[in-house]
């Protein structure tokens, strides 16, 4: 709907978005190949448009539904094509879910050399912008590269990094660079603690793994309850706790959205509007 709207209004960057959406969606659905066609008709649009940013977001997309299906090869040069973008436009935070995408296809690929490398080079980049949706994804794949290659400890210290990474981070409104899935879900993380406790009995005792379980529980219904409380009909009465949460929510959701328009803009991701809103959005 928002993108015929959109298309009769003759507002086509929007249409545009309203079709990457649309095709997250329908990729999400498990429809991968009608969400690739609509990422393609996107995609047109933003070439006329000479809004090179979203065409990297695009690739970046479709990477990642690729390598879902064992597309690797594909995957991989989309990556590659997203980084030069970004790369060009200094885009650090998606430069960072880019690499993390790299060190999850190396790590398919068996060389954790690199991977870990990837990783390592993301979790830098994301060092000063207190950006732990992209951060607990890094960390994840780091622990299951540590994993992989036997350094049971090591990898015990990423996932409950990942694990710390996510509890802090939003369950809504996220600027578009947190929307690109690099995981299936967030309950791999806990998944793997619980299997990586279970299988090295010297890592945590018995209530430990038990606590990861029912958070893993908790997570599911805290993300549930926070969706619905964003549609909740306001009320007469508000203690006034309640009014100033339900205030700062509003204005999260503005600094979001700017922040998301600023980056979306070519130039410096340090230049001096963009690290104000950072700085004010953190406040």
């Amino acid at each position: 709907a928002a993108y015929r709207a959109f298309d009769q209004l003759g507002m086509r960057y929007d249409a545009a978005k309203a079709l990457s959406y649309l095709a997250i969606a329908r990729i999400r659905q498990g429809k991968t190949i009608l969400g690739l066609d609509l990422f393609d008709r996107s995609r047109e649009i933003f070439v006329s448009e000479r809004n090179e940013v979203w065409l990297g977001m695009i690739d970046l997309f479709k990477a990642a539904a690729l390598a879902r299906e064992g597309r690797r090869f594909e995957a991989e040069r989309l990556v590659a094509d997203a980084r030069e973008v970004f790369s060009a436009g200094g885009l650090t935070a998606k430069l960072a879910a880019a690499d993390t995408l790299l060190a999850l296809l190396r790590l398919e690929d068996g060389d954790l050399a690199a991977a870990r490398r990837l990783c390592n080079r993301a979790l830098e980049r994301l060092n000063d912008l207190e950006l732990p949706s992209l951060e607990h994804p890094a960390l994840f794949i780091l622990g299951r590269i540590e994993e992989r290659a036997g350094n049971l400890a090591s990898a015990l210290a990423a996932f409950e990094a990942s694990h710390h990474k996510l509890a802090r981070s939003r369950s809504s409104a996220q600027a578009d660079e947190l929307k690109i899935p690099l995981l299936d879900s967030h309950l791999e993380v806990y998944q793997s603690l619980v299997a990586l406790m279970v299988g090295d009995h010297s890592a945590r005792d018995p209530e430990s793994v038990f606590g990861y379980m029912e958070l893993a529980k908790a997570r599911n219904l805290v993300d549930l309850l926070a969706s619905r409380a964003l549609a909740l009909p306001s009320r007469q009465a508000r203690s006034v706790q309640v009014e100033r949460v339900r205030r700062l929510r509003e204005e999260l959701n503005w600094y979001y959205r700017r922040l998301d328009v600023e980056e979306m803009a070519l130039g410096d991701s340090e230049g001096g509007d963009l690290s104000e809103l950072r700085g004010q959005t953190r406040d």
